[in-house]
């Protein structure tokens, strides 16, 4: 396994959303042909516009304009993030032509634009609950954050659509359809017409170059 790290942050305390542990972390980008998730782009990168659920919190997620509730959540009533065994109820979004959101924090800092480069950190599962693929950790036991350029097509369309718009020290659960992740082929451990599910925190945003003369 390769990993290039191309910058080292004063080592901060970052809380992964599932497991609920601290963590300082690294910037790096990982080289890892053989392992799927975000790192690896199987469709074009097409930008369709999302919405920021009004609940403020993953029972309802947003995408295309439109929202759909989820698991009884309310504007009054702050909802519950399902854990990986009620994965399930994310199934009914199979169809969706654009990734899914919800907000679970809103972060304080910059948002990113097209062609920033973006660092996260992440947690990815599938409907029946199998975590397949998150942040790596390295020999120190500091976590590894993955970056990518926003809108490049670097990552799967999903990723650079439910990444859009966070703000840092923001975190998100992604509900990634087929359409917008790795369709009906798979790849690696993710099969056929699978749902993603994602929880990411972005953590860094480096401005992308502005041309000379501008």
């Amino acid at each position: 396994m390769k990993t290039r790290t191309i910058i080292l942050l004063v080592f901060m305390s970052v809380a992964i959303t599932a497991g609920g542990i601290t963590f300082g972390y690294l910037i790096s980008q990982n080289d890892e042909p053989d392992k799927p998730s975000p790192r690896t782009t199987s469709q074009p990168n097409d930008q369709t516009s999302l919405t920021v659920s009004s609940s403020g919190g993953v029972g309802q997620l947003s995408g295309n304009g439109d929202s759909a509730q989820v698991n009884g959540a309310t504007d009054n009533t702050p909802p519950r993030v399902p854990t990986p065994d009620e994965f399930e109820i994310y199934e009914q979004y199979a169809g969706e032509t654009s990734a899914l959101f919800g907000e679970v924090a809103i972060g304080n800092g910059n948002e990113p634009k097209t062609g920033d480069t973006v660092a996260v950190i992440y947690q990815g599962w599938l409907t029946d609950g199998t975590l397949f693929d998150s942040s790596p950790k390295n020999d120190q036991g500091q976590i590894e954050a993955f970056s990518f350029r926003l809108g490049a097509g670097e990552v799967i369309r999903g990723w650079d659509q439910g990444i859009s718009g966070m703000k840092v020290g923001g975190k998100r659960r992604l509900v990634i359809p087929p359409s917008v992740g790795y369709g009906e082929n798979g790849q690696g451990p993710i099969p056929p017409n699978a749902i993603l599910i994602f929880d990411v925190e972005l953590v860094q945003i480096i401005p992308a170059e502005t041309p000379s003369g501008l």
